[in-house]
């Protein structure tokens, strides 16, 4: 039989665990779920806030990664160009999309790269130009989120150093330049001496031999 003292102990130690476990219930309904955000990153009003949330939790959660894995992509895939009211508001790509591609980039999601090179030199910057170098990346949300990821993007990148495109094969050079890889290395060093284009060969030489010149002894 217990005394008095013990039943007020088991009494206070269940109403301490039933008030913890009412906290943590709501606590876990007001979280938005990876689906709701993922919801939310869609809407022009909600994408940046969602963009955050998402990342933080994908970086740390391995199945909400996932899900942005197989989710991602599609949105990916849709035309980058602004809206009229994107314009107005000096956003020269939508938000959705580009926040959708920095998520691929900063979540190294090697699932997103065929989409990701689809729009590889769509800028954000009106005054994005050719022949800036690695610089440029910061503007090119889709180029910059295949250097993220790195290796995975090589097989897709080597392609397009012999696009017709001069911007295009340039900026393929800086990409895989960024990677920064002995992967990207044997790719560049490949097209040095095989390219057509000799100038972009020169280009890419002349880059690789100043990264080697500034390597510690």
């Amino acid at each position: 039989m217990q005394s008095p003292a013990q039943k007020l102990f088991v009494t206070t130690a269940l109403l301490i665990w039933g008030i913890g476990s009412t906290i943590s219930c709501i606590s876990a309904q007001a979280r938005p779920s990876v689906q709701q955000l993922f919801q939310d990153l869609q809407s022009t009003k909600k994408t940046d806030r969602a963009e955050v949330q998402l990342l933080r939790i994908a970086t740390s959660n391995e199945q909400a990664k996932r899900f942005l894995a197989s989710n991602l992509p599609a949105l990916i895939e849709e035309d980058p160009t602004p809206t009229e009211s994107d314009y107005q508001q000096g956003r020269w790509v939508r938000p959705v999309w580009r926040n959708s591609v920095q998520l691929a980039g900063e979540l190294r999601i090697a699932a997103a790269v065929p989409a990701l090179v689809k729009w590889f030199t769509v800028s954000t910057s009106p005054f994005i130009g050719l022949g800036i170098g690695e610089e440029s990346l910061v503007d090119t949300p889709a180029g910059q989120a295949l250097a993220n990821i790195g290796d995975p993007s090589i097989s897709s990148l080597q392609p397009l150093l012999s696009r017709q495109n001069l911007h295009e094969r340039y900026h393929a050079a800086y990409v895989l330049l960024s990677i920064n890889s002995p992967k990207a290395d044997t790719v560049l060093r490949d097209y040095v001496g095989h390219g057509q284009d000799r100038d972009l060969a020169d280009f890419i030489n002349n880059r690789l031999g100043v990264r080697d010149a500034n390597k510690p002894n």
